[in-house]
């Protein structure tokens, strides 16, 4: 069964404000975290997949809106500096063990 984009969103809407209506404050808290963190793991798969299918195939001269330039900026950022972050914090840990 087929769910239009408008449905998704009003049923995402619909869930939030369940998780709006918790009246603990902490399970709410926690709710509204994991509600959040799922969102934005659902948009970053997304905009990988754009990234992939749709802006590598264009020349950077043409990405036509803010957004594709955005995502474009983005992706080349962590393309080119994630290693070296993901590196610092390898080593990190063992140069703070050396020091004490």
């Amino acid at each position: 069964m087929a769910v239009s984009l408008e449905d998704a969103v009003e049923q995402i809407y619909r869930l939030q404000g369940l998780y709006d209506d918790i009246e603990d404050p902490n399970k709410k808290l926690v709710m509204n975290r994991m509600f959040m963190k799922n969102l934005e793991g659902f948009i970053t798969k997304m905009e990988e997949s754009y990234y992939k299918k749709i802006i590598q195939r264009k020349p950077v001269t043409q990405l036509k809106n803010n957004q594709e330039q955005e995502i474009e900026r983005t992706y080349n950022t962590m393309n080119a500096f994630l290693p070296f972050i993901i590196a610092y914090n390898m080593k990190s840990p063992v140069i703070s063990q050396m020091d004490n």
